[in-house]
């Protein structure tokens, strides 16, 4: 091939073979026959091979041109598919999210996917139904950013997050003995012919390990594709089934009865799952949010439908402080829910995750994270600002949260007058990481290698204001360093990009580096504490290698919205304090380089006051430089 051709020449290609006619092919082109035959001459010359053939009654294709004709119908057809999947982008939408579920999550979706709409009126949603095991793999391999999922389709790559629960019902003939009780076991069944979804569904070998467990072995007439088939034929009277309640459809009333299987495992648990290694975007990390908020508000209505009404709450007489002292004999009588505003994988979703097991088990109930990336923390914390102020929502707060109060003049919070503060519970320093690929070895390398390059060096950070971004600021002021910044949703895929080879370096916390510094895929270069930090003695601190003074901390600390009574804050910082005074979580923080420092509410609310106080200046001095970002 010795030259270029184009979509035109194609074009033309492809007029002539099909009226088998050069001037019908040129007329159809709207070019002079001499132009096609120009153009036909020359792609047979990028091409290498004679394209075309004279007939008597006009001309015909060569083996090497049916060949090409094949390939340009086809990337014609891919480009009227780009056209059709760009236009709603042509007439405003500004993204796209992927979500695959399981047909038995479809029927809550819509007031949720109204709710997002309502949120970004310009993204347009991808939705498909598939089963639970493809959705797993799909998110697994990269293909889709999220999906919901019922049964046990676990992956050890996978983030799960609670959505909604679900329950399995019994459909039965309405004139069927069992269709006359409200509720039955599941063993009550099993001598009844079953209609089954196909085999090796989760449903399928679900109902199948169950009727085991009871000596049994089901007695499957019947596979089919879908729970309306099931149903259909449930109707007909080909035997009985099992389905998701939600599934259920109001036509179905009418020839079925709906019967409640009294045993514990047929409440099942829809889950959100997500690839916390794959970066999404910030539509997909809203969604997210809105599935999480859905899910957190259906638990505390099922919490306050679980809670029996007493005479005193009925009673008009009793006061609003009898009320509240009531309430906290029984704290905690229920789930924690602890937002973590940034991406999963990061330094803070690692350090809370680690606690959960203790922390859970001196609780006495569940302790859920619950991850709100977007805006630096923003998103989480206004999440948490406007949550139910009784104890049971905590949210994360770090030292980037009190910079960007600071430094910004508008935030959707106030860490001190939105919250209650409970209690400091760590603090650690930054190590600056690189990717292997780039020459540098010390802060010094760093520093003449930005100089060098025409466009200096890209470092990654959890968000504009954040800790991250403020140590690149100090590198770049201080060392006289050329850093460009780009923001991430977090620290999790601020590492990613560095790894990626997107960026070229990035100051993460040792919970989010040390696996890919043990491995080789990261460099340390320094630490930004003024000490040598006692694990890794042989890594510098940015201050030793020229910088004197150079330092920047990260500290992890809990809020309670506004309004949260006394003894709930009180209660909450007494466990999370034994939690991280275990002998084995202050190990395991100490081998990464992070310090377990607890405090009481009113000192952590100092504490808070403090640091901002002490980033004020850098609203006045070097805003727009923190705030300074990659397009």
């Amino acid at each position: 091939m010795n030259r270029y051709y184009d979509l035109v020449d194609l074009q033309v290609l492809l007029a002539v073979a099909e009226e088998n006619n050069l001037s019908r092919g040129a007329m159809r082109c709207n070019l002079a026959p001499s132009s096609v035959s120009v153009r036909l001459k020359g792609l047979e010359e990028a091409i290498g091979a004679r394209l075309l053939v004279r007939e008597a009654r006009g001309v015909a294709l060569t083996p090497a041109g049916r060949i090409l004709v094949e390939h340009a119908k086809k990337c014609f057809a891919q480009l009227d598919q780009m056209h059709v999947d760009l236009l709603p982008y042509a007439r405003g939408i500004t993204g796209n999210v992927t979500l695959f579920a399981s047909d038995n999550a479809m029927s809550f979706l819509p007031d949720d996917l109204a709710v997002f709409f309502k949120r970004n009126p310009s993204t347009r949603v991808t939705l498909e139904e598939r089963p639970s095991a493809d959705i797993v793999a799909a998110v697994a391999a990269g293909r889709a950013p999220l999906g919901i999922v019922a049964f046990e389709t676990e992956h050890p790559d996978l983030e799960y997050l609670p959505y909604r629960q679900d329950e399995l019902v019994l459909l039965v003939p309405r004139d069927h003995d069992l269709g006359q009780r409200k509720e039955v076991p599941f063993v009550s069944c099993l001598s009844e012919p079953f209609i089954c979804l196909a085999h090796g569904n989760a449903l399928h070998t679900y109902l199948i390990s169950h009727a085991a467990k009871l000596g049994a072995v089901l007695d499957v007439r019947v596979q089919v594709s879908g729970y309306r088939a099931i149903a259909q034929l449930v109707a007909a009277g080909a035997g009985v089934g099992v389905i998701p309640r939600s599934t259920v459809v109001s036509s179905d009333l009418q020839t079925l009865a709906v019967v409640k299987l009294s045993d514990p495992w047929a409440i099942r648990d829809l889950r959100i799952c997500r690839n916390p290694r794959i970066l999404g975007n910030s539509f997909s990390d809203d969604l997210v949010e809105v599935l999480c908020t859905s899910a957190a508000r259906d638990l505390q209505n099922d919490a306050d439908a679980a809670t029996p009404i007493t005479v005193a709450a009925v009673d008009t007489a009793v006061t609003e402080s009898s009320n509240r002292s009531t309430s906290a004999t029984r704290f905690p009588d229920r789930e924690l829910r602890l937002i973590v505003p940034m991406a999963s994988g990061g330094g803070a979703d690692i350090c809370m995750r680690m606690m959960l097991p203790t922390l859970q088990a001196l609780w006495g109930h569940d302790v859920f994270v619950d991850n709100r990336a977007g805006g630096t923390g923003a998103v989480g914390l206004a999440a948490a600002k406007t949550s139910r102020p009784d104890g049971y929502t905590v949210v994360l707060c770090t030292a980037s949260h009190a910079a960007l109060q600071a430094t910004r003049t508008v935030q959707p919070y106030d860490l001190l007058k939105d919250f209650e503060p409970v209690g400091q519970m760590t603090s650690t320093p930054y190590v600056l990481v690189v990717n292997p690929n780039v020459p540098v070895r010390t802060i010094a390398d760093v520093i003449k290698l930005s100089n060098q390059n025409k466009d200096g060096l890209v470092f990654s950070s959890a968000g504009v204001g954040s800790m991250q971004a403020l140590a690149g600021l100090l590198l770049a002021s201080r060392g006289h360093a050329r850093l460009l910044h780009v923001p991430y949703t977090g620290g999790g895929p601020a590492v990613a990009a560095v790894l990626s080879g997107q960026v070229d370096m990035v100051f993460a916390t040792r919970f989010e580096a040390q696996p890919y510094i043990k491995s080789g895929k990261l460099r340390a270069i320094a630490v930004t504490s003024l000490q040598r930090m006692d694990n890794s003695p042989d890594l510098p601190t940015v201050a030793e290698s020229g910088l004197p003074g150079f330092e920047v901390s990260q500290f992890y600390g809990l809020l309670a919205p506004a309004g949260t009574p006394r003894v709930a804050i009180e209660t909450i910082n007494k466990k999370v304090s034994a939690a991280l005074q275990s002998p084995d979580l202050v190990k395991r923080y100490g081998k990464e380089g992070v310090q377990v420092v607890t405090s009481n509410p009113q000192e952590f609310r100092a504490f808070l006051a403090s640091h901002i106080t002490r980033f004020k200046p850098l609203a006045s001095e070097d805003t727009d430089a923190l705030g300074a970002t990659a397009t």
